[in-house]
């Protein structure tokens, strides 16, 4: 079971890391009025690189599966992958953070498109409960420690908003994890009944 739910995983990496573009670059041009070129630049390439690497290790452990047994190593290197990932995501909200009259509008944007990943996210990584506490917890948990350290009321209710938030994903995300390898199991099950009836 444990083999089958990496190999879902590796699935789903791949499958997340093509479609990264689309939000990476919405949220580019979302912030393209009030953000510097070369800030919103360097922010894409940095986000973008850590989905190719993955688009990348994926299809080819995809193409050339691994046995049975190497499966916890490559679930290992998703384990400590996926939160590089998910800080990448996360810096967005320092990288486009903005003084004066945009910044409450530039700071919401940013977090909405953030907790839109995030809760995409919790369906991507069901096969895995770690990876998605990993994930999680730097996506939004980086953009709350950064709004705690700015301090004003406004980014202090922003940020425990981003700890609840992040609180209801790890707790969907574990039933979501629970449904994944139950559904597994009784798939594995069922194909054993239907081996055994044949016979």
């Amino acid at each position: 079971i444990d083999a089958l739910c990496v190999r879902v995983l590796l699935k789903r990496a791949r499958q997340g890391a093509s479609l990264a573009p689309f939000p990476t670059l919405f949220l580019c041009w979302l912030v393209s009025d009030v953000v510097s070129m070369p800030l919103i630049l360097g922010w894409a390439i940095l986000n973008l690189t850590p989905n190719l690497a993955s688009f990348l290790v994926s299809s080819r452990l995809l193409k050339h599966p691994p046995p049975d047994e190497r499966m916890p190593y490559w679930h290992t290197w998703q384990i400590l992958f996926r939160p590089i990932q998910g800080l990448c995501w996360g810096a967005a909200a320092i990288f486009f953070h903005v003084e004066g009259a945009d910044s409450f509008v530039n700071d919401l944007g940013v977090l909405i498109v953030l907790i839109a990943v995030s809760a995409v996210s919790i369906v991507n990584m069901a096969p895995s409960f770690r990876t998605l506490l990993g994930y999680s917890s730097a996506i939004l948990l980086v953009p709350a420690g950064y709004y705690f350290w700015l301090g004003d009321a406004q980014h202090i209710m922003f940020a425990v908003g981003l700890v609840l938030l992040w609180a209801v994903a790890l707790e969907v995300g574990r039933d979501a994890f629970r449904q994944f390898a139950d559904g597994l199991r009784w798939g594995v099950i069922n194909q054993e009944i239907s081996k055994q009836l044949e016979l």
